[in-house]
């Protein structure tokens, strides 16, 4: 999955599992690659990072917790949770 930023023109990959689909929904679009936010280390999340990251020289957000055992990581954050008591509640 894609996200893309229209006036920044950021754009990032969740999780990278292969780069083939990465890089043709990258072409389809005409976006550039700038961010992979990894969710966790499994390969079905990770096998496509260390191809995309020498292509495109994005920068590959992963959680504290797991980076160690995910490729190529630039920058680490907390791993969001999600609480049984906090749910969406429109206004």
């Amino acid at each position: 999955m894609l996200l893309h930023d229209p006036v920044s023109g950021a754009t990032a990959s969740i999780d990278a599992p292969e780069a083939g689909p990465v890089e043709a929904a990258l072409k389809a679009t005409g976006w550039a690659l700038t961010d992979i936010l990894v969710t966790h280390h499994h390969a079905d999340h990770t096998d496509g990072i260390k191809a995309l990251k020498e292509k495109y020289k994005c920068r590959v957000v992963a959680p504290t917790a797991e980076a160690d055992t995910i490729p190529a990581v630039d920058e680490t954050c907390a791993r969001a949770t999600r609480s049984r008591s906090a749910r969406f509640r429109p206004t």
